[in-house]
């Protein structure tokens, strides 16, 4: 009977062990963010300008993405001003490498702080970026 009860503890533990998931464990993200940058406008699939800061009644800002190795995933910009999700812009990703870009209009009510959240298809935030509204 011992015999049978440490054989069972022994499956049952390298069972448990087996099966115990990666909770802690770093996530390997499958794909990169090559650029990100903040821009006036878009042509020819890349970004007009530079952006640091958001100047005071620019109308549009738009975040460029130059994104390698998401193919077949859906992609998410995420839009957040004080910890609230202003706006989603998701992006089916159809190659290896994948230029794309999101637009926000910034209100002059919404000085301050902006963070876009670039998203995998899996939920996970590859990268975020921040810039300051006037």
């Amino acid at each position: 009977m011992k015999r049978l009860m440490l054989c069972l503890a022994t499956v049952w533990l390298s069972f448990s062990v087996a099966h115990a998931g990666n909770h802690g464990e770093p996530v390997e993200l499958v794909g990169e963010v090559a650029r990100a940058i903040f821009t006036t406008g878009i042509d020819d699939r890349e970004p007009v300008d530079q952006l640091d800061v958001i100047p005071a009644g620019l109308g549009s800002v738009y975040l460029f993405t130059d994104l390698r190795d998401f193919t077949g995933q859906r992609v998410l910009h995420r839009w957040m001003y004080n910890e609230r999700v202003e706006s989603e812009v998701g992006f089916n990703v159809g190659g290896p490498r994948w230029r794309t870009w999101s637009s926000k209009t910034i209100p002059a009510s919404q000085s301050g702080e902006w963070r876009v959240d670039i998203i995998d298809g899996e939920g996970f935030i590859v990268e975020s970026h921040y810039i300051n509204a006037e």
